[in-house]
C-alpha cells in the first residue's frame, strides 16, 4: 500500500521543482521582498555562489536600491579575500545581477596577505582560530 503513495509523493515533489525552475525563469526584476527571494533561490541554483549566500543576497538588495535610485551602477567588494573562493563567488553573483537588472556591478577584493592578527581576548573567539 505504501509503495504507490510514496510514488505519487515523488512524483509531486518532482513536479513542484519542475514548476519552481519555470516559474523562477519568467519572473522579471522587482525589488519587493518576495522579488529578491526569488532572485535568491535563482541565484544560489549557482555553484559558485552557493558557497557564499550572503552575496546572493546582499548583492541583488545593492542592485535593487540602484534601481530605485536611478544609478547605473554600483560597487561590491570583499575585504580579507583569502584564498579568493569568496571573491569568486561576489564575481558570479555580480555578472547574474547584472544580466538580470541591467545595472553594471564592479567587484573589488582587498587583502594585506598576512592573515587575521592574533586574538588578545576570548571575544577574539581564539578557539576558532588555527595557525596555518
Amino acid at each position: 500500500m505504501l509503495g504507490p503513495i510514496k510514488t505519487l509523493l515523488k512524483d509531486i515533489i518532482r513536479l513542484k521543482r519542475v514548476w519552481d525552475k519555470e516559474y523562477l525563469r519568467v519572473i522579471p526584476f522587482d525589488n519587493t521582498l518576495s522579488g529578491l527571494g526569488h532572485m535568491f533561490l535563482k541565484l544560489i541554483e549557482d555553484n559558485r555562489i552557493a558557497l557564499m549566500p550572503m552575496y546572493a543576497w546582499g548583492v541583488p538588495q545593492a542592485a535593487a536600491l540602484a534601481k530605485v535610485l536611478k544609478l547605473p551602477s554600483i560597487s561590491v567588494i570583499e575585504f580579507g579575500v583569502a584564498g579568493g573562493a569568496g571573491l569568486l563567488s561576489l564575481e558570479a553573483a555580480a555578472l547574474k545581477i547584472r544580466d538580470i537588472t541591467g545595472i553594471a556591478v564592479e567587484t573589488y577584493g582587498f587583502d594585506t596577505g598576512q592573515g587575521l592578527p592574533k586574538p588578545i581576548h576570548y571575544r577574539g573567539q581564539p578557539n576558532m582560530r588555527f595557525e596555518p
